[in-house]
């Protein structure tokens, strides 16, 4: 037909036995060359638009390189006080040491694509055999053959980001992500170990500096510092909206310390001996912190019974009443002004 461009698309019709009409459109033939084109262009086109409708942008390698060393979101930076900043650029080489070396997971299973970081994570597969090989003293141990151990875990690090590199995506995380939650939560417990050890070398100075009692020592500052990483995983799992796993950590943690920590150290000690009987030196601040233990136990126990197991504001006045009362008695008791020690009993200088 005249001024009507042909496209190439012919149409045919057919009138049916009801009286309908039905069109067959026949598209030409289209080269290889074309069809591969059109066929990147519709997955890049099918990818951006699911990355859109998730509120996704489509990942690069530089922008997610630069975001690797990204602490803080610009609107986060502006409404900081200049307290708030001086603290945040001091803490710039705990930032990244903890981003570098704990792989995490998001809460939510929506955001794992805006979540995944692919340098990120290749990044922590070559650190984190390292951060395990520094922070156990395994440097200071004896080689394997003719390679000392810390080029070692170069090596298995470099293995495990090559790894990473060619099994992974860019744009979504490996059906093997799972596993990266586990490795970053032993490397925060390896952190949170370091922190607390060298929080109580400090103390422990400080102590002999100062000429204070061993008892007075351990009930206040070296016992602060023991349980400062019980305490802040605890707090940090629980402003995480993870209340329940925060309040069953709590509890479980003196059962671990008091059996299973006391019992292989007395297990050990018996074993290097013989088996022989490990005499033990009771004194007065240990018998009161015995029955502080069984008190302080009853007194988180009685509260949940009454208030029917709803761990509510009464509970955790309870609870801190509690530890004040145990504190403050057992202290008393080691400053020997609560319960002095007997002629025939040691003092605690002997200890």
């Amino acid at each position: 037909m005249p001024g009507v461009r042909h496209t190439g698309f012919s149409t045919r019709h057919r009138c049916t036995r009801s009286g309908t009409i039905r069109s067959r459109i026949s598209i030409p033939p289209i080269s290889k060359h074309r069809m591969r084109s059109l066929t990147n262009a519709s997955m890049y086109s099918d990818c951006q638009a699911v990355a859109e409708r998730m509120n996704v942008p489509v990942k690069n390698w530089k922008d997610e390189f630069k975001s690797c060393f990204k602490l803080l979101e610009n609107d986060d930076w502006a409404n900081q006080t200049w307290v708030s900043k001086t603290i945040s650029i001091l803490m710039v080489p705990f930032y990244i040491g903890g981003r570098w070396t704990i792989p995490q997971l998001p809460i939510n299973n929506d955001k794992r694509q805006a979540v995944w970081n692919k340098p990120l994570a290749m990044i922590q597969a070559f650190l984190v055999p390292i951060v395990f090989c520094v922070f156990l003293y395994q440097y200071r141990m004896p080689a394997f053959g003719p390679l000392p151990r810390i080029a070692l875990s170069v090596i298995i690090g470099f293995g495990l980001s090559l790894l990473v590199g060619l099994t992974t995506d860019l744009q979504k995380p490996p059906k093997y992500w799972c596993i990266f939650p586990f490795v970053g939560f032993g490397t925060g417990m390896l952190w949170i170990y370091i922190e607390a050890n060298e929080i109580l070398n400090i103390l422990t100075a400080l102590g002999t500096f100062w000429n204070v009692s061993n008892a007075v020592m351990g009930l206040t500052f070296l016992g602060w510092a023991n349980n400062v990483g019980d305490f802040v995983a605890d707090l940090t799992i629980a402003k995480e909206g993870q209340s329940r796993c925060a309040f069953s950590a709590a509890f479980a943690g003196p059962p671990l310390y008091l059996l299973a920590s006391v019992g292989l150290a007395c297990f050990v000690t018996s074993a290097a001996n013989g088996f022989t009987d490990i005499p033990i030196n009771i004194q007065n601040v240990e018998i009161v912190l015995f029955i502080c233990v069984i008190v302080c136990a009853m007194a988180s126990l009685l509260p949940l019974v009454f208030r029917r197991f709803h761990a509510d504001r009464f509970v955790a006045i309870c609870l801190i009443v509690a530890y004040l009362f145990a504190f403050v008695i057992s202290l008393l008791t080691g400053l020997e002004i609560l319960w002095p020690p007997t002629a025939s009993s040691p003092s605690s200088s002997q200890q």
